[in-house]
């Protein structure tokens, strides 16, 4: 409560060998692994899964131990279990308490997106049993918020996507109702956000967060919203600030050995020093994390696959960051929290086969990528787009004008920059040196 878990860890272990009361020793394994949880600790899991066998019969105290349970397990990559975990206690605490078991409900989706494809399925079908929840309760307010993650997903339109995510915010309610050590699909949300360049809002919900992780001195919150929040800041174009997140997010994780987050956090650090102009120490940190060659598919993954495929076009390896990229687009469909049609994969492939040789296929995917991005409607999406389409056609001056005028006054500072360096070079060649030089001027300020 006071936000000192390593001291209420040290405690808890030595009263557990005192040993307590055998109708304490529930209480006491319980709050042990809830601390150790905040901590990272790799104890943690297994002091949970006892409590919640002893707290069978006691079902608001398993809905505590069965949330925190299953957060313990998806932390240490083992988010087909705490899945079991949670459909086990949610039979104990729906004939008793509807409200928790709802609550668990929304748990059991936000963990199922971290699971194996298999298991995703049928726990979004079990989610469909409770569509017509009016949000009147923090239970219902959570079902629906995972429910809106998947409507999100599917949407066709950043817009209505957005309006989804930010509704299941429910004004700061959502995460003012829950245990922030247990994340429910706040993350998830965020990553919606971030998709539908949503950025204000990501931030604002981020912020708070932060604030209550860091007052209860939750290290593995901490470390993934600090990572979150570094995401925004590269969209935004902030890049120091990206590294600096990715850094402290990747330390934290590392130090505490928290594997669930460190592809995230890894991939942001890689992408930010990719922008500063450094390929080779992102390279350095690749390697350096010790992730091994294969990266093991999953959500958290997938920043990571897109991470290094940048590295290597920005390292001359036009190849094999073009593999990366069909990769990632792959993951991306099949395992991706956010919205597949957001990703503008295709744009960066198609003027890594441009630096290739390979014009058709770079145009092929250049009009694929503009199709979609038209379709998913966000600035930074059609921006990027466009540029890609002008390139890929010779640098035409017309649509590279029009990708700077549609990403100008958007929050994508980084794309904003390359689009008007591009015009002022397609300017420069065309002998329209004036405007070219005024382009390239505003283009370099911006950089």
């Amino acid at each position: 409560v006071q936000g000192a878990p390593t001291a209420a860890a040290a405690w808890l272990q030595r009263a557990l060998a005192e040993p307590p009361a055998p109708e304490q020793r529930a209480a006491v394994l319980l709050e042990l692994g809830s601390a150790e949880l905040r901590l990272g600790a790799p104890g943690a899991a297994g002091h949970l899964a006892a409590a919640a066998a002893m707290l069978r019969g006691e079902p608001i105290e398993l809905a505590k131990a069965a949330r925190q349970h299953a957060l313990a397990l998806t932390i240490s990559g083992r988010a087909d279990q705490s899945l079991a975990a949670l459909e086990s206690a949610i039979d104990v605490v729906e004939p008793a308490d509807r409200e928790l078991a709802l609550t668990l409900e929304g748990e059991l989706a936000s963990h199922a997106r971290q699971a194996s494809v298999d298991t995703r399925a049928p726990a979004m079908e079990r989610l469909k049993r409770h569509g017509d929840l009016d949000g009147s309760t923090p239970g219902e307010r959570l079902v629906l918020a995972s429910l809106a993650c998947e409507r999100a997903r599917r949407s066709e339109s950043a817009s209505a996507a957005a309006q989804q995510l930010q509704g299941a915010l429910a004004g700061g309610r959502l995460l003012a109702e829950q245990d922030v050590d247990v994340g429910g699909p706040f993350y998830d949300i965020v990553v919606g956000l971030l998709a539908a360049d949503a950025l204000d809002v990501a931030e604002g919900a981020l912020e708070q967060a932060l604030a209550d992780a860091r007052s209860r001195s939750a290290i593995p919150a901490v470390a993934y919203l600090t990572s979150r929040r570094g995401w925004v800041q590269l969209r935004r174009g902030a890049v120091a600030q990206a590294e600096a997140d990715g850094r402290t997010a990747l330390e934290l994780l590392t130090l505490h050995g928290i594997p669930l987050g460190i592809p995230s956090a890894l991939g942001l650090l890689m992408e930010a020093l990719v922008e500063r102009g450094d390929p080779d120490a992102a390279e350095a940190e690749f390697h350096g994390a010790d992730v091994g060659e294969e990266i093991l598919p999953g959500p958290t993954s997938n920043f990571l696959i897109e991470a290094r495929a940048l590295v290597a076009l920005a390292g001359g390896r036009t190849r094999e960051g073009l593999d990366d990229l069909y990769e990632f687009g792959r993951r991306d469909e099949e395992w991706g929290v956010a919205n597949p049609i957001a990703s503008r994969w295709r744009s960066r492939a198609a003027l890594a086969h441009l630096a290739l040789g390979e014009v058709e296929e770079a145009r092929g995917l250049a009009a694929e990528d503009l199709e979609l991005a038209r379709r998913w409607g966000t600035a930074r999406g059609v921006g990027i787009a466009l540029r890609a389409s002008a390139l890929v056609h010779g640098a035409r001056v017309d649509r590279l004008r029009e990708a700077v005028d549609v990403l100008t006054g958007s929050p994508a500072r980084l794309e904003h920059a390359r689009a008007l360096v591009d015009l002022g070079a397609a300017m420069r060649r065309d002998n329209r040196r004036a405007e070219a030089r005024a382009a390239l001027e505003e283009g370099l300020d911006l950089a």
